[in-house]
């Protein structure tokens, strides 16, 4: 395989300042083929200076090769065109420097004498102060990763000692601060901890000019062809029902006269949901025309100035703002009922192929539709097989999670939604072939060099913080395994730190807020 550097001078390369013209003179051809590259450098009038170095990939998936050249320098040669040439920090951009030998660990007395193995570096990244990323963190950490974070600036990252680097997440311009994260870490792989994030990664992939940045990121997700299914839940679950996966008859609704349709075919209660949504926050049970065509008209409108304003204040949640000003709208489905329990399972893949899968059922939720709270671990033989299917089809990469409601009658396991990303249980240790962090990266580092021990292999896991603050007293705290993090004293408490007075009443107003309405 050839690729042709773009032309560039030796001292652009060197100090990012464009010289003139005539001394634009240089390009760089790179033959890559098996595990090394060789490259020659082209000159004016047609005469070539032969120059042939080894060269190694060292960001894991072969896009970019490196090659020492003496003491604390090193050439960098990227497949989709990029070189840069003897890299040092005695050169004219320091800033270069860091960024690429801080990458792939070259900074070493021995640089010049091969490329040394290097940890894996993941970024994750999320617009939501939510604990699981700094979890989720601690434990790549825990398994030799450099962990990036990309995350608002009142995230719970900031305080845990595992985090290598926290960059900003940018509510205004997240697509930028996206791009400048993945040219700043370089990252193995990029995990979307978030539904927001995980929009951000494919508008992004759409829209930038970068070919590298465009490399990283498809190396993170699926297919772009197949980008409609992880983000419509109709498209979905029409998807799954093609794979001859069980799913509750969905609708799409795109007026109030769809609902009509669907009211002749199917009884009530529905359950109406908003793409885009998460944590059960765009999910409302009907069981009336009355409450379906509120719930329609709610989620399928704008983002409301209160819900920004409340989001900012409380949970320091900016992101709703460009919605807000853009006035976007969600799409709206309209499920069949399930009567049943709620489970899900949370699965490590690589390019459709499953790593680690672990199955529970969800035993305590803090509303009717939201995230659990405490839950058991099962065997989920049927709806592993059915997120395999899933998997494949789309082609997955990274974490991803699959709900599902088990039907109370017969106990079949109905798909009702996928997640693109990070769920809760993903940081925990279940070992074995439902340890999802060993298996990924041990595709990440090609061996399985360091192993975690299981916390917790069978019964109920309390997940922290949740009841612990939620509901103090109930039976379930002297039950089961609880997800504290103990390494972290930090984090341990401000998580357990109660919530300021005005926020509490603040909340107290918009729940009397909502009920008025």
């Amino acid at each position: 395989m050839q690729r042709y550097a773009s032309t560039a001078s030796v001292w652009e390369l060197a100090t990012g300042v464009r010289p003139h013209a005539f001394l634009d003179v240089v390009t760089w051809h790179a033959i890559v083929s098996g595990k090394t590259a060789t490259y020659s450098r082209k000159l004016l009038f047609g005469l070539a200076e032969p120059l042939t170095a080894e060269y190694r990939p060292f960001n894991g998936n072969g896009t970019v090769w490196a090659a020492p050249c003496g003491e604390g320098a090193v050439n960098v040669f990227s497949q989709t065109g990029k070189f840069y040439d003897g890299v040092s920090d005695s050169g004219a951009d320091p800033e270069r420097f860091r960024k690429w030998t801080t990458a792939i660990n070259l900074r070493q007395p021995n640089a010049g004498r091969g490329i040394p193995s290097r940890q894996p570096v993941i970024l994750l990244s999320t617009t939501l102060c939510f604990e699981k990323t700094a979890r989720l963190a601690m434990a790549f950490a825990d398994m030799d990763c450099r962990v990036a974070v990309l995350c608002p600036s009142r995230h719970l990252a900031h305080l845990t000692r595992r985090v290598w680097r926290c960059l900003h997440y940018s509510a205004l311009a997240p697509q930028r601060s996206l791009q400048r994260a993945i040219e700043s870490v370089l990252p193995d792989l990029i995990i979307p901890c978030d539904e927001r994030a995980v929009q951000h990664m494919h508008s992004l992939y759409a829209n930038t000019r970068d070919a590298d940045v465009r490399d990283w990121l498809g190396r993170s997700l699926n297919p772009p062809e197949t980008f409609e299914f992880t983000q419509a839940r109709y498209d979905l679950l029409a998807l799954a029902a093609r794979e001859g996966i069980p799913v509750p008859d969905t609708c799409a609704v795109r007026s109030i006269s769809a609902l009509h349709l669907w009211r002749e075919q199917q009884p009530f209660p529905w359950v109406l949901k908003s793409d885009g949504s998460w944590g059960g926050i765009g999910v409302q049970i009907v069981n009336s025309w009355a409450t379906a065509v509120t719930a329609y008209t709610e989620l399928s409108g704008p983002v409301k100035a209160r819900k920004v304003v409340t989001a900012a204040i409380l949970d320091g949640d900016y992101f709703k703002t460009m919605p807000w000003i853009l006035k976007n709208r969600a799409a709206v489905c309209v499920q069949q009922h399930i009567s049943g329990t709620a489970a899900n399972c949370a699965l490590a893949c690589w390019e459709g192929e499953v790593l680690a899968a672990v199955a529970v059922e969800v035993v305590m939720t803090k509303s009717i539709s939201g995230p659990a709270s405490v839950v058991r671990v099962i065997e989920g033989h049927e709806m592993i097989a059915s997120a395999r299917l899933m998997v494949r089809a789309l082609r997955m990469t990274g974490l991803v999670g699959f709900d599902f409601m088990v039907e109370a009658n017969t106990g079949r396991p109905y798909l009702i939604e996928m997640n693109a990303r990070a769920v809760p249980i993903c940081h925990i240790a279940f070992g074995g072939d439902r340890d999802l962090i060993q298996a990924l990266v041990a595709r990440l580092a090609g061996a399985r060099n360091k192993s975690r021990s299981p916390v917790i292999q069978q019964g109920l896991i309390v997940l922290f913080p949740g009841i612990w603050n939620e509901d103090p007293n109930t039976c379930m705290l002297a039950a089961g395994y609880h997800d504290v993090p103990w390494q972290e004293p930090t984090l341990l408490r401000e998580l357990l730190r109660p919530e300021r007075y005005w926020r509490k009443c603040l909340r107290r107003i918009g729940r009397c807020v909502r009920l008025g309405q």
